[in-house]
C-alpha cells in the first residue's frame, strides 16, 4: 500500500531541510536473504581470465536478475515519494548490488570511508534546489559501530559544505551518524554529502543502492 498524502507531505519537508528520508522496514529478511545469497553466487563467479581477484561490486543488477531484483527497483512507497519530488518523469539510472569488506580495527581508526556527493550533484548555492538525482539506499544487516554507520552531513544538498581532499577521509564536526536498520531505505539528494564507516565486523556489509534520475 502507497503512503497517505499527509505521510509524503512530511518526508518531502524533512527531505528539503536536512536532504534525506528513512523509509522503515521495507523489506523482509526472506527478501534480503535472497539478495544476499544473490551477491554471495556473483561474487564466486566473478574470477575468470581477466579477473583475477573475486569482484563484490555487481551494476545493472535489474538486468542481471529481473525477478529477483524488481522489488528493489519498484516498492510503490519509494516510487510514490520520487513522483512527488521529481514530477512523473522518474526513470532507473542503476541498481548496484555489493559488499563492503572488513577491515581491521587498526586499519579503519580515525577513518571514514570517503565523503562525497553523488553523481550530478554540485556545490549548492544557499537555497533548496530539486535534486537531478536520488538515490535508494538498503543495507542488508543491522548497521552497529563493527558494521559501520552511515555518515551524512545534515543539510549540505543547500549549504555550500566543502571538504578540501586531505579532509575527505576523515569524521566531520557536522556529520550525523545513521544506524539504519536491515530493510530500512534511506533515500538522498545528490548533492548531499555523506560517506560509510570502515566495516571492522570481520563479515562483508551487504547493500544495494537504486539510483534514479529525471
Amino acid at each position: 500500500m502507497g503512503m497517505t498524502s499527509r505521510s509524503i507531505e512530511e518526508r518531502i519537508e524533512q527531505y528539503r531541510v536536512q536532504g534525506y528520508t528513512i523509509f522503515e522496514k521495507l523489506y523482509d529478511e526472506a527478501t534480503m536473504q535472497a539478495w544476499r545469497q544473490e551477491q554471495d553466487r556473483l561474487e564466486s563467479v566473478s574470477v575468470g581470465p581477466y579477473a583475477k581477484q573475486p569482484t563484490i561490486w555487481f551494476g545493472n543488477m535489474l538486468e542481471r536478475a529481473p525477478h529477483l531484483m524488481w522489488p528493489a527497483v519498484s516498492h510503490p512507497d519509494i516510487l510514490d515519494f520520487m513522483e512527488a519530488v521529481f514530477g512523473p518523469l522518474v526513470q532507473l539510472d542503476n541498481l548496484t548490488l555489493a559488499a563492503f569488506p572488513t577491515m581491521s580495527n587498526e586499519e579503519a581508526a580515525g577513518n571514514v570511508s570517503g565523503w562525497h556527493r553523488d553523481r550530478w550533484g554540485r556545490m549548492p548555492n544557499g537555497m533548496y534546489e530539486r535534486p537531478l538525482a536520488m538515490n535508494a539506499i538498503c543495507y542488508l544487516q543491522d548497521l552497529d559501530d563493527a558494521y559501520g554507520p552511515l555518515r551524512i552531513i545534515p543539510d549540505s544538498h543547500i549549504k555550500p559544505v566543502a571538504i578540501h581532499e586531505d579532509a575527505i577521509r576523515q569524521p566531520h564536526a557536522d556529520e550525523e551518524l545513521v544506524y539504519l536498520r536491515a530493510g530500512d531505505v534511506i533515500l538522498t539528494h545528490n548533492g548531499l554529502l555523506h560517506s560509510g564507516t570502515p566495516n571492522t565486523s570481520g563479515k562483508k556489509r551487504n547493500f544495494f543502492s537504486v539510483y534514479y534520475n529525471i
